[in-house]
């Protein structure tokens, strides 16, 4: 069985994964405050959503997952943040020669889950108004990929001048 037919045409798919973060509310560190200090708060992606905007000015453009996996079906896979379903989640925008079978499939996930487990993704330091943001593109209590395919996409057709 593969994933996602492609019909000769490229495919563009999404894996979305849930996040989770650190809070640090400001003031924390003042000596009236320190005393009851108990850890940072533990977001999930539902309690990111109100602090998307600063998140969405840190990003993670730029980062092609795919050249490395070695498979030469994976033009590319660019994680970013996204809202999806209510939660502020990471979505891996993967662009696909063609189908990936099963197997390929669980390869790539596996890939990807460990990249995110190692937190070379993690977004540190986040500055909010109310606090500082640690978030983690690793969950490990509830951690999936959910895919989606969006759409089959022709080659673009390159004009030659002939």
């Amino acid at each position: 069985m593969r994933c996602f037919e492609g019909n000769g045409q490229m495919i563009k798919m999404s894996l979305y994964s849930p996040l989770a973060a650190e809070f640090f509310p400001t003031g924390i560190y003042e000596n009236d405050e320190l005393m009851n200090y108990k850890g940072p708060l533990i977001f999930d992606g539902e309690d990111l959503v109100e602090y998307a905007p600063e998140l969405f000015k840190t990003g993670l453009a730029g980062v092609d997952l795919g050249e490395n996996f070695g498979n030469k079906r994976i033009i590319y896979a660019v994680p970013c943040l996204k809202i999806h379903k209510g939660e502020l989640v990471c979505c891996t925008t993967v662009m696909l020669r063609e189908a990936l079978d099963e197997a390929e499939m669980q390869r790539f996930q596996n890939y990807l889950t460990d990249k995110f487990c190692a937190g070379e993704l993690d977004l540190s330091e986040i500055e909010t108004t109310d606090g500082v943001l640690f978030v983690h593109l690793w969950n490990s209590d509830e951690f999936a990929f959910e895919a989606a395919m969006e759409r089959q996409i022709r080659p673009p057709k390159l004009d030659l001048g002939r």
